[in-house]
């Protein structure tokens, strides 16, 4: 998403301050989404080269990024973002949001306050990371 006062693309938005975010308030209010993907990219730099790592269900199952979607002459989406886990953490400061199977329904019908059990980083247990590259 690129706002009119913006100079940068905006692809993601904390799940900490996204209910109260002019910018994603509304798009947090009604507009949810999810983004079903095998998995996520982060770079991280090892003896001066980086180096791409794949995070993905340690299940090999597919995963459910929260978003949030803007609709204009075109849809742009959002992915929120929470703190990391303990493993997701030795390899960036952020991490996605990720929806379980079981809440996928809570995520599109709960109100904006209900949700901040959902916002949190998922256990260690549930992510698998392997060099990509």
């Amino acid at each position: 998403m690129k706002p009119s006062w913006s100079k940068r693309l905006i692809i993601n938005a904390q799940s900490e301050t996204v209910a109260t975010k002019p910018t994603f308030r509304q798009a947090f209010q009604h507009q949810r989404c999810l983004i079903p993907c095998n998995g996520w990219f982060e770079w991280r730099t090892e003896e001066g080269k980086k180096v791409k790592y794949l995070f993905e269900h340690t299940d090999k199952v597919p995963l459910y990024m929260a978003g949030i979607l803007f609709q204009h002459e075109f849809t742009e989406l959002v992915t929120l973002t929470t703190k990391p886990n303990l493993k997701c953490g030795q390899y960036h400061k952020r991490m996605p949001v990720l929806i379980a199977h079981e809440d996928k329904e809570s995520w599109f019908q709960s109100s904006p306050q209900d949700l901040e059990p959902l916002l949190k980083h998922v256990n260690n247990e549930m992510i698998h990371i392997e060099r990509s590259g």
